[in-house]
Order: structure tokens, then sequence, then C-alpha cells
């Protein structure tokens, strides 16, 4: 998942903790994964911190990666549209990296980044 259009940049720093939706994959143990990463598993209900690397998008632009989250729901579900076996979650982020747009829905680019515990 990669910015469509950069619309800010920040250097990450900033602890207020804000939500937004994420796409993840559920995994057995009460653990998950997101969908573009491979191998990657963790457990629900921990801070994660991604590792900070300069990227270009598509038409040229640099941000720092991390966590890329929708603002709105809506954003996430466009971004799962015909992906299996996912869930759309609320999380919390902290450490903003980047705000754009992905698939013409804001979104966030976080340094972490909090799944809570599922509801089931």
């Amino acid at each position: 998942m990669c910015l469509d259009f950069v619309s800010n940049r920040y250097a990450g720093r900033d602890r207020k903790e804000i939500e937004a939706w994420k796409v993840i994959r559920p995994e057995k143990g009460g653990k998950f994964s997101f969908p573009c990463y491979g191998p990657f598993r963790s457990k629900r209900n921990t801070w994660l911190t991604a590792e900070v690397v300069d990227v270009e998008n598509i038409t040229g632009q640099h941000y720092n990666c991390g966590f890329h989250c929708f603002e709105t729901k809506e954003g996430a579900q466009n971004w799962a549209n015909n992906r299996h076996n996912v869930e759309i979650v609320k999380v919390k982020v902290k450490g903003i990296l980047a705000r754009g747009r992905q698939r013409n829905h804001s979104c966030i680019v976080a340094r972490h980044i909090l799944v809570p515990k599922s509801k089931i």
C-alpha cells in the first residue's frame, strides 16, 4: 500500500493518539497480520513501531513509510474490496509521518499502531 498523493509530511514525534481504520487479516491464537506485509504476525492490543524508511510513490513524491490507515471506515472498506479473509478495525495511531490520499480516500501514515483485541 502506498499513498497515491502526499499532502503533508511530518517528523512522527507527536505522541497524541488518534483513531483511524485499518484492514487486517485475523490469524489463529488471537493474532493478526497485515494483508500487504507477508509473513508478519503480531498480538492484538500491543503497540507496534514501524521502521521509518523513505519511499517514493508512483508520482515521485517522497515520504516516510509506516502504518497506512484510513481516516474513515468507508476508505478502509474501499481498499479491502475483493480481498478475502480480512477485517476492518478501528485502531489507535500516533507519530504521524504523512497524510495523503489512497484510492481517493484520506489516509494517515503513522509510526506507531495499536490494533485492539477482537470483540469476539
